[in-house]
């Protein structure tokens, strides 16, 4: 079999291609494009997650994001807006910038809110906190004791918390009278201040209630390139979440719709389509990366042996 060039393999827009290889996360991870709207498909949450986390160790500067899946549980509608919010936020943050974005069938399969009403807020304006508190009210947020997770806000004196789904983290407000004097982020869990967001001018509040409930398939760019990890792993593992899903949830939930897989596979067939397997029956060309070790944070280590790769 003609062996394919490392990176030039994965760079070039196959489309239906299988490439046989046996590496781990850490060198599809460095084998992925960084300069197209790439989606890159794992058989399981973990897997994508690690695959995130290696391609920001490796790219610290480069777009890379998770779009999750939604929790399986018969009690968890408080929220669901927010988690669905979430979700089209992710892929829209994505489809505006060039970068990668992984996920797994079950995070493809299950809806999320797209649009919806937006609310900027600007220093250089009066600060009604009242007025900010009712619109958040009207737009789906619910007040809470503490903000920890989107959809939520509070009022503690003249400081406004308040969790936009559209953020990776909650916003914070600091006002005095009519003037807002900041607009930073604080981090949930210590409820201390962020540096993520030291001071801004202004920001855009989503809301949720007219939000529009759509596919992620279907706020795809054009441009996309799709990366199959171990498709028949895919496809199991796709059968087992609707399964599970349809156990847990034995009528139509609100807020909840999951497609079949062949469906969501149908529509991705659009776009060219790169599919990795160690089927060596299966596959059009061979990739073979058997010298490559799992990646544990040695940046140097795995640069050099991926470029030894490249140049032979």
């Amino acid at each position: 079999m003609k062996k394919l060039p490392v990176v030039k393999s994965l760079t070039r827009a196959l489309r239906n291609k299988t490439i046989l290889e046996h590496s781990g996360i850490s060198a599809r991870a460095y084998l992925t494009p960084q300069n197209l709207h790439t989606l890159v498909i794992f058989p399981d949450m973990l897997q994508a997650s690690a695959f995130i986390q290696d391609c920001k160790a490796l790219y610290p500067d480069s777009n890379a994001y998770l779009l999750n899946e939604l929790p399986l549980s018969s009690d968890n509608d408080e929220g669901l807006k927010a988690l669905l919010l979430e979700r089209g936020e992710t892929l829209l943050r994505w489809s505006n910038t060039h970068g990668i974005i992984a996920a797994s069938p079950g995070s493809l399969m299950s809806s999320c809110l797209s649009g919806g009403t937006t609310k900027k807020i600007s220093k250089s304006e009066k600060f009604d906190v009242d007025e900010i508190k009712l619109w958040l009210e009207i737009s789906g947020y619910k007040r809470s004791n503490l903000v920890w997770s989107p959809g939520q806000y509070i009022q503690r004196g003249f400081i406004l918390d308040i969790y936009d789904p559209a953020y990776v983290l909650p916003l914070r407000f600091e006002f005095f009278d009519d003037e807002l004097e900041r607009i930073g982020s604080f981090l949930p869990d210590t409820q201390k201040s962020s540096t993520d967001l030291m001071s801004l001018d202004e920001i855009i509040l989503h809301g949720m209630n007219e939000s529009v409930r759509v596919q992620p398939q279907n706020l795809l760019p054009p441009d996309t390139l799709i990366i199959l990890n171990d498709p028949n792993k895919i496809e199991s593992q796709a059968e087992s979440f609707i399964w599970l899903w349809r156990e847990i949830f034995s009528e139509i939930k609100a807020g909840y719709h999951v497609e079949n897989w062949q469906k969501v596979y149908f529509d991705l067939a659009v776009f060219p389509i790169i599919r990795i397997s160690n089927d060596e029956t299966k596959s059009d060309a061979q990739f073979d990366t058997d010298s490559l070790p799992a990646f544990k944070g040695g940046t140097n280590i795995i640069f050099g042996l991926c470029e030894n790769l490249k140049n032979n």
